[in-house]
C-alpha cells in the first residue's frame, strides 16, 4: 500500500529556521498554513530583492521551484533543490558550477 509522505518536513536549521517565502496571494496563504504547522518557520513579508538575497546567503540549502529565489541560490554557491514542473530544466534551470 500507499504510504502519504508530507510535501515539507520540519528541519531546524541554524538559528533562522525554515523560511517560506511566497510570490501571491495563494502561495502566501499556503506559507502561513504551514509555518502554523511547522515549528521555528517564518514567512518572511514584504522583502525587498537584496533582503532576499541575504536570506538566500545564509541558507544551509535551498528547495524550490523555477524561480528568482532558485536562481540566486545558484548564483550565491548555496546547496539547492530545483522542483520543475511547467519549464524545462535544461532551458531555465539554474546555472551551477
Amino acid at each position: 500500500a500507499l504510504q502519504a509522505v508530507p510535501m515539507v518536513t520540519p528541519y531546524k536549521i541554524g538559528k533562522t529556521g525554515v523560511l517560506l517565502p511566497f510570490g501571491s496571494p495563494a502561495e502566501k496563504a499556503r506559507a502561513y498554513r504551514l509555518a502554523e504547522q511547522l515549528d521555528n518557520t517564518r514567512v518572511p513579508i514584504g522583502r525587498a530583492i537584496d533582503d532576499m538575497a541575504r536570506m538566500v546567503a545564509g541558507a544551509s540549502f535551498v528547495v524550490g521551484v523555477d524561480t528568482g529565489i532558485l536562481h540566486l541560490a545558484a548564483a550565491l554557491g548555496v546547496p539547492l533543490v530545483g522542483i520543475f514542473c511547467g519549464s524545462e530544466p535544461s532551458l531555465t534551470g539554474p546555472r551551477v558550477g
